[in-house]
């Protein structure tokens, strides 16, 4: 098996001028990983073409991209791994995709493992895609080079490197099995990525099934709340009618009180900061979370709510509206 090995400045000369003002840190190291989504956490080691920490492609052409936001519904592994099937011109169907666990080293890296504020796919989308696009350049540069082709005269598709003078073609599959390609990814690399242009996109934007229903509907995949440490204490939150200023008069746990495993019910009050004010969360106390749940939907709490904030969802778009016809208009309307 034979080796291409590209040199960082090799690298930045080919790939030519790129856009200034980037900066996205790239240097995490990748090592095999934990599937969360395999209840027998096989090891995943990757083959051939480990090019940045995001993603790895084993010799039979087939990805494999780790996900390092937070999963409870929202499928961001599924929208991470178009970003990477996008630019790296892979076929859909030789994809999948794992949530690694991750030891201090790589939290620190990372900057942890998070999801809120709608914020994953827009964090993720420069990195993702720059990457996926730098790892494409060198599968097109080895495929030509197992075509005895021109990098001119070739282009990426659905996992392919195809020869356009010649009419030949020849699958990543193909490439990794003859050869490695031993590159990192460093981070002025990232500057340099030749991105495709949005209106060529056949992936990005496009609904695709997610990559990890079958592991959440026949209960496989691992949660947060399927960890267990002996004494462990589950929490329930009874929310307060609205998101901002209501606070608890009192609670009456009376029949919670009668589920095997309830503890209590506290009230704990959240605080937003600046001009967001903060409320009040009813946080119920239990031996184990179906315990929790159950009694969550026993107890009675008395909310104390300002008439001005028992808005619905149309007196939002009114005041939407009112401001965005006003001439100076605020960014943000808290009423």
């Amino acid at each position: 098996m034979s080796k291409l090995v590209v040199s960082r400045r090799q690298f930045l000369i080919k790939a030519g001028a790129g856009m200034s003002g980037l900066a996205i840190y790239q240097s995490a190291v990748a090592k095999p990983v934990v599937n969360l989504l395999d209840s027998n956490s096989p090891l995943i080691i990757p083959e051939n073409f480990e090019p940045c920490v995001w993603f790895t492609m084993q010799s039979s052409g087939h990805t494999n991209v780790h996900i390092f936001n937070t999963e409870f519904g929202q499928h961001i592994g599924t929208a991470l791994a178009q970003m990477v099937a996008e630019e790296m011109c892979l076929d859909w169907d030789n994809l999948s995709i794992d949530y690694p666990e991750m030891d201090s080293a790589m939290f620190n890296e990372m900057g942890g493992v998070r999801t809120g504020g709608s914020m994953g796919v827009l964090r993720a989308f420069e990195p993702l895609r720059r990457s996926a696009a730098i790892a494409r350049e060198f599968l097109l540069e080895a495929g030509a080079d197992s075509l005895g082709a021109e990098i001119s005269d070739c282009y990426a598709v659905d996992g392919y490197v195809v020869d356009t003078a010649y009419d030949t073609r020849v699958s990543y599959g193909q490439i990794l099995s003859e050869r490695q390609i031993e590159h990192r990814i460093a981070p002025e690399e990232l500057l340099e990525a030749k991105l495709k242009n949005p209106d060529d996109y056949t992936i990005i934007g496009q609904s695709k099934v997610s990559l990890d229903i079958p592991e959440k509907v026949n209960g496989s995949a691992r949660y947060g709340i399927d960890a267990y440490a002996p004494n462990t204490i589950y929490g329930k939150a009874s929310l307060a009618p609205t998101r901002l200023s209501s606070t608890i008069r009192s609670i009456d746990d009376s029949e919670a009180e009668e589920i095997p495993g309830y503890i209590d019910t506290l009230s704990i009050p959240t605080r937003g900061g600046g001009s967001m004010g903060s409320t009040d969360v009813a946080l119920v106390l239990a031996k184990s979370f179906p315990a929790a749940m159950r009694a969550e939907k026993l107890i009675k709490v008395d909310w104390d709510v300002a008439q001005e904030n028992m808005l619905n969802e149309d007196d939002l778009w009114l005041e939407a509206e009112r401001i965005h016809n006003e001439e100076q208009a605020p960014v943000s309307w808290l009423k």
